[in-house]
């Protein structure tokens, strides 16, 4: 994906940017960011899959239990 001289020259570049005072703080949030992001990730896909694990009506795949939700919701209107 990248090599070795794309990230001397992206590393050159953000220190001509932001200057060598600035770059560890914007590293560190960087960095505070994407770990943010994972986490936010897997928080999402540890709810779906505890969605999917919890079986409501025993026997009954979970399309059909999205379908009978959507049309009660609809009854209701």
């Amino acid at each position: 994906m990248f090599g070795t001289i794309e990230f001397i020259l992206i590393g050159v570049a953000l220190m001509i940017l932001f200057g060598p005072d600035k770059l560890p703080d914007f590293a560190k949030s960087l960095g505070g960011a994407i770990g943010e992001f994972k986490k936010a990730q897997n928080i999402k896909m540890n709810g779906i899959d505890d969605l999917s694990s919890k079986n409501n009506y025993p026997g009954v795949d979970t399309e059909t239990k999205v379908k009978d939700k959507i049309s009660s919701t609809d009854n209701n209107e």
